[in-house]
């Protein structure tokens, strides 16, 4: 009866702490949303030292706009680790970029593998360019083609042109001419000026192979 009524009052603790974060970020919303920065920061600040990982990604932002790197890859960190993707990104910005951190592709690589296995475009882009160019990992094309699939899938202009080129040189995938002007094409027609080069020169090879 007596662990039994521990566990209840440990539950109602936690709940009442859920409550409470919440409504510092619910507060800390509001107060963006009104353009009142100043107070927004200040919610956000205690909601993030609660442990919102929500907040702490937004607290790291407002670090980003001071250039206080520092304390931003602290907060974006925190987020990081409780699998909050959008941090798991910019915190791998960080170590590309020596922002905060130490500069390390390794741990960059890490953490846009983590924020792509989550579904992050843009790190599932980084991520194949990552493995092309063997940056922070062993290079692979296979693996870099991927990725880049991944993200060309979801209308990536970028990736849509990298694997182009994948397909277009044979690497990391079977050569095939028609599906490297198949993602030319979607990524030229998004603007892209590599795609619309390297279309002109795939139809080219496809016409001289025909």
């Amino acid at each position: 009866m007596k662990n039994l009524l521990l566990l209840i009052i440990a539950l109602f603790t936690v709940s009442v702490a859920n409550a409470q974060v919440n409504s510092y970020y619910q507060k800390a919303n509001d107060a963006y949303n009104a353009g009142n920065n100043v107070e927004a920061r200040k919610w956000y600040q205690k909601a993030a030292e609660l442990g919102h990982a929500d907040a702490q990604y937004n607290l790291a932002l407002y670090y980003i706009v001071d250039n206080n790197y520092t304390e931003a890859a602290k907060w974006l960190k925190k987020a990081a680790e409780q699998g909050h993707k959008e941090a798991q990104f910019n915190y791998a910005v960080c170590y590309n970029k020596g922002l905060g951190v130490s500069q390390s592709y390794t741990e960059a690589a890490k953490w846009l593998r983590k924020a792509a296995e989550q579904g992050y475009t843009e790190a599932q882009y980084q991520l194949g360019v990552y493995y092309w160019n063997g940056k922070g990992v062993s290079q692979d094309y296979t693996e870099a083609a991927k990725w880049y699939r991944k993200a060309a899938e979801k209308g990536h202009a970028g990736a849509q042109c990298n694997l182009g080129i994948c397909y277009g040189t044979g690497s990391g995938v079977k050569q095939d001419y028609y599906e490297a002007k198949k993602w030319y094409t979607k990524s030229a027609q998004q603007g892209n000026e590599s795609a619309k080069t390297a279309l002109g020169l795939i139809e080219i090879l496809i016409k001289n192979n025909n």
